[in-house]
């Protein structure tokens, strides 16, 4: 998650999630909404403008099986890529 957000908004999100959940109980929703806030308030979309943090977490974290990775190339007019 480091590696997709950064070390700017990952500081950034840990910092909104300690400020708004001190010394209370959380689970994984709370510190995932604290960090998808901080990636949306960077203005990235090296993602995809709809790109969505809680929705790669329920993808990645709570399904089992195989993860599958799939490339996506376009190619340029004269076929480069």
């Amino acid at each position: 998650m480091y590696n997709i957000l950064g070390k700017d908004v990952m500081s950034k999100g840990l910092k909104i999630y300690f400020d708004k959940h001190q010394w209370k109980n959380t689970q994984l929703p709370d510190f995932v909404g604290a960090l998808e806030e901080a990636w949306k308030a960077s203005g990235n979309t090296s993602m995809g403008a709809e790109w969505s943090l809680t929705d790669w977490c329920d993808t990645w974290l709570k399904s089992s099986g195989i993860n599958i990775i799939e490339p996506v190339v376009d190619l340029n007019s004269d076929g480069s890529v």
